[in-house]
């Protein structure tokens, strides 16, 4: 397991740099820049290479959270902030009203476009998943938990 917690191009505590997680303590800030399609994993149905949940976006409960979502891939994608589902019932496409978290949502990003969301991290549970129609439930979603157990915003890598 991986945990990466950094701000800027910094590492903190001997950890190592994450270039697209930044946060402010002060402020209680935190900013994730996040790229559908990546790269070529899972059909280009992931954020910054991840997907199916094999990353967990961690954060302090009432930080406000910014993610700006940019899309290189062909077809269009969103974030949708939903609570996790099962994964034998997870739904072929959400729309903006599945969204748990108030603003918690990008519109439909194509391709060389981005989108910015902004929202109070709320202590939970959740996801960020695409609710363009055949993406979530073929695993583009990532984990996200707020928790106001943890200081620092975190990257968790299985």
């Amino acid at each position: 397991m991986v945990i990466v917690s950094c701000s800027g191009d910094a590492a903190i505590k001997g950890k190592q740099s994450l270039s697209w997680m930044h946060f402010n303590e002060q402020e209680k800030t935190v900013l994730f820049e996040l790229m559908a399609g990546w790269n070529g994993s899972n059909n280009a149905y992931n954020y910054n290479g991840f997907y199916d949940g094999n990353v967990t976006l961690k954060v302090p409960a009432g930080w406000l959270v910014e993610v700006v979502l940019t899309n290189q891939d062909s077809v269009p994608h969103n974030i949708i902030v939903t609570l996790p589902f099962e994964k034998e019932v997870i739904p072929s496409s959400v729309n903006l009203d599945a969204a748990v978290l108030e603003r918690a949502y990008t519109e439909d990003v194509y391709q060389g476009e981005k989108d910015t969301m902004k929202f109070i991290a709320t202590q939970g549970h959740y996801w960020f998943f695409c609710g363009i129609n055949g993406h979530g439930v073929n695993g583009m979603w990532i984990k996200f938990d707020v928790d106001s157990e943890i200081e620092l915003p975190a990257v968790i890598i299985p």
